[in-house]
């Protein structure tokens, strides 16, 4: 148990410090009119005491409306035959922990938070992309998931 364990906290610090098939994931949550909702995040954060991991959204996006109102979340990661599933609790972090996030980021990634647009709203292509850098860390969220089970399954062994 330990072995795999370790195992897993590894590939987790790898997905975040180094980039691997494990750095992006999906999520999946309960839908504001209940029903499933998946979607692809990237892990930013890793903690493995107490087990947490963490990522970065727009403010705008319905996985925070989703999260608040029901926390319970599920990640699937893959990375080759080794699929990696969690499940915990999700908590919108507050203020100072999203500023400590915010200036962690590297600038290309705090440059996607510049574009005033809201996440799952239709694009018109023929409009003039709206940008607004000096607003970006308004539309900064930072999720962290609290690790409550978590599954290792290796696809090419007997499973």
């Amino acid at each position: 148990m330990t072995y795999v364990l370790d195992r897993i906290w590894q590939a987790l610090g790898d997905a975040t410090s180094e980039g691997t098939g494990f750095t992006l994931g999906i999520l999946a949550t309960i839908g504001v009119g209940g029903g499933p909702r998946a979607r692809a995040i990237i892990l930013r954060k890793f903690q493995p005491a107490p087990a947490r991991i963490y990522f970065a959204t727009n403010v705008h996006s319905d996985k925070v409306d989703e999260i608040q109102e029901h926390p319970q979340v599920a990640l699937t990661l893959q990375d080759g035959s080794v699929q990696l599933r969690i499940q915990g609790k999700a908590v919108i972090a507050d203020d100072a922990e999203r500023l400590t996030a915010w200036e962690a980021l590297a600038p290309h990634s705090r440059e996607l938070y510049a574009t005033a647009g809201i996440p799952g709203e239709a694009v018109d292509e023929t409009a003039e992309r709206v940008e607004d850098p000096g607003t970006a860390f308004q539309r900064f969220a930072w999720i962290r998931v609290d690790l409550e089970h978590l599954d290792w399954l290796d696809l090419a062994g007997p499973h």
